[in-house]
């Protein structure tokens, strides 16, 4: 199953490490570290030119991707929550 970020980026669900509010994420010391490791190998996207609200944490191809979201924490969590429950069914 899939976990729909942006119109245009969906990531499997079963990939996904963390999804972050903004803030929290920004108020991590250890986040930063890993923001920084990711823009030096080119693993950040920016998926909207909106204001970012959540951070999206993800394993892509065995490396960690960081995806910056224009969507709250709380609507990608109850989306992937909507996407497991259907995986169930």
């Amino acid at each position: 199953m899939f976990l729909h970020l942006v119109e245009t980026k969906d990531i499997a669900l079963k990939d996904v490490i963390a999804i972050l509010d903004i803030d929290s994420f920004n108020n991590a010391e250890c986040n930063i570290e890993l923001l920084r490791h990711a823009l030096i190998n080119g693993r950040v996207e920016k998926l909207s030119d909106e204001e970012s609200k959540s951070v999206i944490i993800a394993n892509v191809d065995g490396k960690q991707v960081v995806y910056f979201s224009p969507f709250s924490s709380i609507t990608l969590y109850k989306r992937a929550y909507i996407v497991d429950e259907l995986n169930i069914l």
